[in-house]
Formats: structure tokens, C-alpha cells, sequence
């Protein structure tokens, strides 16, 4: 992290955080402060994305017209609407906050652009498992606690606890799970170790979210994941730990022992030779 510029650090410390402030933010509004932590966490990051890109490199090429061309004639959209129906000023801030919004999933990409050198020598599976962590977190404590909000209004199917976006709130967690499923099947190839017990403690807890949230898009995706992970580890995936090596042969010593065969694919003589 030494050689990595501040205004990265910065950068990666706002991305990572952002499930917090969600989470801040539903939770002052259902108790009652009308607080707006979410709107300024943005209009500040949007701020910090514009200051950044226009002191760093702008190179003349597609990439910099579709992305300024975009900010730029949603801009004039936005005050030729405001103008043309005389909108009052507190809908005129009312729109601006949702096309900051809008404008940082370009803002982003044009970000790292600049500076893919340094964001190419980075580590991005770390930051995906902190929001994936905080997700999780985030939801589970106030389920355990019994307050929150249910997924769909005026039913009791589905829980959403302070993050109030239904939809937005599963798909982070189906990005989560992604991440996690990633990381978790490279810490079972390697050693064993407490590394390992805690991204199956997230993963586990990604599932549950997911089935907490209730809808069909995210169960299915995680049910469909968990499959995938499960006959990867069995088929696919190369075991090189001493710890794992000693379960194979065990495994194989006790059901040879017996006339019978491994019931562990990975124990078998062509898994053992892949170890």
C-alpha cells in the first residue's frame, strides 16, 4: 500500500464504504432523522471523481468523448427540463441528487481508466470480500436483532433491514456471493487454515441474505452458485496442502481396507496424482 497514491487510497476507502453509508443512512430515516448521509456521500465522491479526473491525464479518444459526452448532455438535459417547466429549487436539488447518481457509473470507469497502471497491480478480490463483509454483516445483526424493514411492503415475505433499494440490495449481495464463491474455492486449493473457515462462514452468511431478501433473481442465482462451487471443488479443483493430502490417503486407507472404493473423487489414484 505504500506506493499506492493517496487519491487511490481515498478512492478504494469510499467504494468499500459504501454499504455502510446505505446502512446509516436507512437507519437514521426509519428512526425518524431526516439526515441526508446518503445524498452527501455522494455529491462528495461525485466532487472527488471530477476533481481527480480533470488533474490526471485526459487522452483524446473514444473512451474520453462517450464518457464526457454522456455527463455532458444529460447536464443540459437536466437544466433544459428545470428551465423549460420552471421546476421549483427543491425539485430541481431533488433531480440533481439522482443524476449525481447517475453520473458516478461513468465517473468510475473513467477513473481507474487514467490510472489502470496502478489499479492493474492491485488486489481487487480484497476489496470485494470487505463490502461483501459488511453486506453481510450489515443485515444479519439487525435480522438477529429484530428490527429492520421487509422486503415487500405490507407482507411479511422478505427481510431488507436498513437497506432500503429491494432490488439494488440483491444484486449487491449476488455480486458479494460471486466474490466470495471465488475467493473461497482458491483458500480450499491451498492451506487449510482459518482463512478458509472464514470465507465459508461468508459464503454461508451470502446465502442466507439472499434467501433473508427473498427474491427469486438472488435464491436462484445463489442455489445455482453453490452448485457450481460444490462440483468444482469435487471435479475440477487441484489440492496441494499436506493436510489435504493425509485426508485423501485416510480416506482411501478406510474404504480400501473394507473391498470398497473411495467415495471421494479427489481421493481417487488420478486425484492424489494431481496433488
Amino acid at each position: 500500500m505504500k506506493t499506492i497514491p493517496v487519491n487511490i487510497r481515498l478512492f478504494i476507502g469510499l467504494s468499500a464504504a459504501f454499504p455502510l453509508v446505505d446502512f446509516i443512512n436507512g437507519f437514521l430515516l426509519t428512526s425518524g432523522f431526516q439526515i441526508p448521509v446518503g445524498i452527501a456521500y455522494r455529491f462528495f465522491f461525485f466532487l472527488f471523481l471530477v476533481s481527480m479526473i480533470l488533474l490526471g491525464k485526459i487522452e483524446k479518444n473514444s473512451f474520453t468523448f462517450v464518457t464526457f459526452g454522456f455527463i455532458i448532455g444529460n447536464l443540459f438535459l437536466f437544466l433544459f427540463q428545470s428551465i423549460l417547466l420552471q421546476n421549483p429549487l427543491s425539485w430541481i436539488i431533488a433531480d440533481l441528487s439522482v443524476f449525481v447518481k447517475y453520473f458516478l457509473w461513468a465517473l468510475i470507469p473513467y477513473y481507474i481508466y487514467q490510472r489502470k497502471e496502478v489499479f492493474q497491480k492491485l488486489n481487487y478480490e480484497k476489496i470485494f470480500i470487505v463490502i461483501s463483509l459488511l453486506f453481510t454483516v450489515l443485515l444479519l445483526i439487525p435480522y438477529g436483532l429484530g428490527v429492520g424493514h421487509q422486503t415487500y411492503d405490507n407482507s411479511d415475505a422478505g427481510y431488507k433491514g436498513f437497506f432500503f433499494a429491494n432490488n439494488d440490495t440483491s444484486f449487491a449481495f449476488i455480486v458479494s456471493i460471486t466474490f466470495t464463491a471465488q475467493a473461497l474455492t482458491k483458500q480450499f486449493q491451498s492451506k487449510w487454515n482459518f482463512r478458509l473457515l472464514l470465507f465459508l462462514m461468508l459464503y454461508a452468511g451470502n446465502f442466507l441474505c439472499l434467501l433473508l431478501v427473498g427474491t427469486k433473481t438472488g435464491i436462484l442465482y445463489g442455489a445455482a452458485l453453490s452448485i457450481f462451487v460444490l462440483l468444482h471443488l469435487l471435479f475440477r479443483a487441484h489440492y496441494q496442502s499436506l493436510m489435504q493430502k493425509i485426508f485423501c490417503l485416510a480416506d482411501e486407507f478406510l474404504f480400501n481396507s473394507v473391498g470398497g472404493a473411495s467415495r471421494n473423487f479427489l481421493c481417487t489414484p488420478n486425484g492424489i496424482r494431481n496433488l
